[in-house]
């Protein structure tokens, strides 16, 4: 106010001031801070008095409005997530009554219940989609609406695993390498690393003969998580060899209980037995025998002359046909079906299992109507939880003992009375045969083998791998025409389509397999031309079979 005979009093007159403010009653300043919205005009009249009493009123309106939420922000620590992660988003200093709601908007890598626990559902492997999340304070009387935005980017899981390889003691440590996959399925994957992980070995060329790991560790890529897997460095014992004087005729064999078959021929003077521990390529054939199971562990023979291939010999997947004394016969192949065989064992349901134990049991059968009646036969079947096992195909290099083989990883051949069983072994002793897609697969360094039954008795034989012939080894059948056979892929046999060859007398097996590599299973290009008697070859085609039977006359 102006004028008046000094001092002059404030005071509210009419009406009442909203709670948190109050008049100066020496200036007439209204001052405080209202502790609630009015919800509309506040309407009050101040009167001025000077000192003789004279007076002066005013009228004011105003309104006390919502006021904003304070600090409203850090939904979440979390700034990344993995496929299936749940991250708890929580509001610091939400003061509305009205509620807090969430949305994730158009993120495609995440989504958001009404508790706001945010989901990430992109795929393991695709790190391109977006999760924003954006909680919402609802207004109320007193409070503005209010929100606030988090990012969570997608990030993807993978595991290094060390790569596997095999030496004999005293080599030089191999290069070093490893493989990704995908966490959850182990699915090879592409990642561009922006520091590669680095592998060791505690393997020297000191070191004895046994099984020393390849860890790594250190990968850094950009919105990936990396766990580790160990490989193995597989290190044979070196062959020793000893010459012993024998008669200069006659045929001498020992064949111990377990150990080495030592065999001298008519007209030579000396004899020389090479014993190989851990499957360790040699200078000669080792044939072990174990307790219970006939087993040829053939090993490479230096210097030895290319075998003949068959120009007529057809590689045309898809083909199928068995030839006894030049009568074609029909050939029935023995796999568990691929769709139920790449189930991991507790996924599968109890039909499936049931399925497994009846292909194995069948595969049995046939085994047993092509041997003598009472014969024991060197392979065995045991059920397991999500299964069966075969035992007796494989044996392990370095111990001699049997390994366990998913049925769904072996091939039956039969027909024309010849049956042959197929399975095999990886570089560091995992189980390894038919694919997801119905082929056989080994991995360079590895071991295949064969139980073969209806060759000719007592015969010699010999291993080789095609496509450019080379020997393996050799090995003899039994007086009933059986034979089994184990034999090392070598490590740097190509990857692709090959041909291992099984021949003694006068039949040979021929069986077709891919070898992939340390990395990427990978396929190739068809064999070349091999000797017939069976050959299984396995592509994206299918199974092709020809078996011919011939006959040398004396």
């Amino acid at each position: 106010s102006t004028g008046g005979v000094a001092p002059v009093v404030y005071s509210v007159s009419s009406g009442i001031l909203p709670t948190g403010l109050a008049i100066d009653g020496s200036t007439g300043v209204i001052s405080g801070t209202p502790t609630a919205a009015s919800g509309g005009d506040v309407n009050i009249t101040v009167t001025a008095t000077d000192a003789v009493g004279a007076t002066d009123l005013a009228a004011l309106a105003f309104e006390i409005g919502a006021t904003t939420q304070g600090a409203f922000s850090a939904l979440s620590t979390a700034t990344s997530g993995l496929p299936g992660d749940e991250i708890q988003v929580t509001p610091v200093w939400a003061m509305s009554t009205g509620g807090v709601t969430y949305s994730a908007g158009a993120s495609t890598a995440c989504e958001v219940n009404i508790f706001g626990t945010v989901t990430m559902i992109h795929d393991n492997g695709d790190n391109s989609g977006s999760c924003s999340v954006t909680a919402t304070s609802a207004a109320d009387v007193n409070y503005q609406q209010a929100t606030t935005t988090v990012s969570i980017t997608p990030h993807s899981s993978a595991t290094i695993g060390g790569s596997s390889y095999s030496v004999t003691a005293g080599d030089a440590v191999p290069a070093l390498g490893y493989t990704s996959k995908l966490s959850d399925s182990q699915d090879p994957v592409t990642i561009t690393f922006t520091t590669e992980p680095t592998c060791s070995t505690t393997y020297t060329p000191s070191s004895a003969a046994s099984s020393y790991p390849v860890t790594c560790s250190g990968a850094i890529a950009t919105a990936w998580e990396f766990d580790y897997t160990d490989g193995t460095v597989l290190a044979a014992a070196p062959p020793t060899t000893t010459t012993t004087t024998v008669p200069s005729s006659g045929t001498t064999t020992t064949v111990p209980s377990s150990g080495t078959t030592t065999t001298t021929t008519p007209g030579s003077s000396t004899v020389t037995t090479t014993t190989v521990a851990g499957g360790a390529s040699a200078a000669a054939t080792t044939t072990t025998t174990v307790p219970g199971v006939r087993q040829t562990i053939v090993t490479v023979p230096p210097n030895e002359p290319q075998p003949d291939t068959d120009p007529d010999w057809p590689t045309t997947p898809g083909r199928g046909k068995i030839i006894v004394d030049d009568r074609e016969v029909d050939v029935d192949i023995l796999i568990v079906d691929p769709t139920i065989g790449d189930k991991r064992p507790e996924d599968r349901t109890a039909d499936e299992v049931e399925e497994i134990r009846r292909v194995g049991e069948q595969m049995l059968d046939q085994v047993r109507q092509a041997v003598p009646e009472g014969t024991t036969l060197p392979v065995s079947i045991r059920y397991t939880d999500g299964g069966a096992v075969f035992l007796g195909l494989v044996i392990d290099p370095l111990t001699g003992e049997s390994i366990e083989i998913p049925v769904e990883d072996v091939a039956l051949l039969f027909g024309g009375g010849l049956v042959i069983m197929v399975g095999g072994i990886s570089a560091d002793g995992e189980p390894e045969g038919v694919e997801f897609d119905g082929v056989l697969q080994f991995g360079q360094g590895g071991w295949i083998a064969v139980l073969g039954f209806g060759l000719d008795p007592v015969a010699p034989g010999e291993v080789i791998v095609m496509s450019t012939p080379r020997l393996l080894g050799r090995f003899q059948t039994d007086a009933e025409g059986a034979a089994a056979v184990q034999t090392r892929i070598p490590g740097d046999l190509p990857i692709g389509n090959h041909t291992a060859v099984v021949a003694a007398g006068g039949d040979s097996a021929s069986i077709g397999f891919r070898v992939a590599g340390a990395t990427l299973p990978v396929t190739g290009s068809d064999t070349d031309r091999v000797v017939p008697w069976l050959i299984l070859i396995l592509a994206s085609g299918g199974l092709a079979v020809l078996v011919e039977r011939r006959r040398v006359i004396h």
